[in-house]
């Protein structure tokens, strides 16, 4: 179900999902889409659970990933947005490893030899951040548990987030969250680069 995906949840759950003959409720509509040499960007809109959702990924330089959520309801809500990746916390070099940083701002997966960083914001800075275990299928009847990175902003209508997803092998990428008036940019240096995202 939606749980087990990278997607965002309202007040715990994600569109009602398909069955035999009926259709789910969440069409998503991709628009907005451009292609140049060091960027690729695209918009994906849905809506479900009363509220609409608008994704918009930003593949930098073709090194690491800029994902903005732009998320809007009539009424009050608990959103979670959600990632899961191979990794448990605690684990070991056969079944990959989960780490939560120091400031528990981010956190990093690892698994033969690759890590994917993820550091995540939100309007006014996340209410939490926290982490929980799920499965997925290594193949046909194989299954394996990971941590789930959950990035949590409750009672409220309206929010953004903003995630930095940075797979690397050996040189621990350079970013961080900036908290002026509000945890709520991203600051990413690598290859003589330095990008600034902001919600």
């Amino acid at each position: 179900g939606p749980t087990h995906h990278n997607m965002l949840l309202v007040n715990g759950v994600g569109p009602t999902e398909a069955t035999t003959g009926v259709a789910g409720d969440a069409d998503g509509f991709a628009a907005g889409e451009f292609d140049f040499q060091n960027m690729d960007y695209a918009e994906v809109s849905t809506s479900y659970q009363g509220t609409s959702i608008v994704r918009k990924p930003l593949f930098v330089r073709g090194d690491y990933f800029f994902i903005a959520d732009e998320v809007t309801s009539a009424a009050t809500n608990n959103y979670q947005w959600q990632l899961h990746a191979l990794g448990l916390e605690g684990g070991d070099s056969t079944h990959g490893s989960f780490v939560l940083d120091s400031t528990g701002s981010s956190g990093t997966w690892t698994k033969n030899g690759v890590h994917l960083k993820a550091v995540v914001a939100a309007n006014g800075g996340l209410s939490s951040l926290t982490r929980g275990t799920d499965i997925h299928e290594l193949r046909y009847d194989s299954m394996e548990t990971h941590t789930v990175l959950r990035a949590n902003k409750t009672a409220v209508s309206n929010t953004n987030f903003l995630a930095a997803l940075i797979p690397f092998e050996t040189d621990t990428p350079d970013v961080e969250l900036l908290c002026g008036s509000g945890c709520d940019a991203i600051r990413m240096a690598r290859g003589g680069f330095v990008d600034v995202a902001s919600i």
